[in-house]
């Protein structure tokens, strides 16, 4: 048995590394040309996001401070992914304000909400929404079946600048890329809105 490729294989290998080179500059290019934050938008929901029996976390409470919330499942690999960059998020700029919440939609107990929060090293609340308040608060129309992670940028005035559900074609691209470089222009957009007063 020989380790050498054959010429037809080594030619179908070098365009795919070619393709996957100009793939990754593509992606790289649309990052770098990542659009500014839409104007407007809509309120953020008054959903408190459940943390306990007797316990809940009020999103007003972070008004004035850049928000991502992430609504997801806790069985859902590419939640999983999400959690790691929203734990990177949190911890690389807390200090420029920004603030993570997350909710799972799955019917879990409580018990499982926090152990799955310990299991991701969660820096931030995690709690968990019922059906219909999941519904409220990803702004979902009747019979729509929502696709997680559902990603939530709001800016310190409360309003929900932008949204990308799962199946979205930029967090099926990368997930991480998504959220941080997204993330990212939500801060800089809010950090020059509180310039200009």
């Amino acid at each position: 048995m020989s380790n050498l490729i054959s010429p037809t294989k080594q030619k179908f290998s070098s365009f795919r590394r070619r393709a996957a080179t100009v793939a990754a500059g593509l992606m790289l290019f649309c990052c770098s040309a990542w659009p500014q934050m839409p104007p407007g938008g809509r309120p953020l929901p008054d959903v408190p996001v459940k943390t306990g029996p007797n316990s809940s976390v009020d999103l007003k409470q972070f008004r004035g401070k850049p928000l991502v919330i992430g609504l997801i499942s806790s069985t859902c690999d590419h939640c999983v992914k999400a959690m790691n960059t929203f734990r990177d998020l949190q911890t690389k700029y807390r200090a420029d304000g920004l603030r993570v919440v997350v909710a799972i939609g799955d019917p879990i107990p409580i018990t499982e909400v926090t152990a799955f929060a310990e299991k991701h090293r969660a820096n931030f609340p995690v709690g968990f929404l019922n059906q219909p308040e999941f519904i409220k608060m990803a702004a979902l129309k009747p019979g729509q079946r929502p696709f997680v992670p559902i990603v939530m940028f709001v800016d310190p005035k409360g309003m929900v600048r932008l949204q990308y559900f799962g199946d979205d074609a930029i967090m099926k691209s990368d997930v991480n890329a998504a959220i941080t470089l997204t993330t990212e222009h939500l801060l800089k957009d809010s950090a020059t809105t509180t310039a200009k007063k």
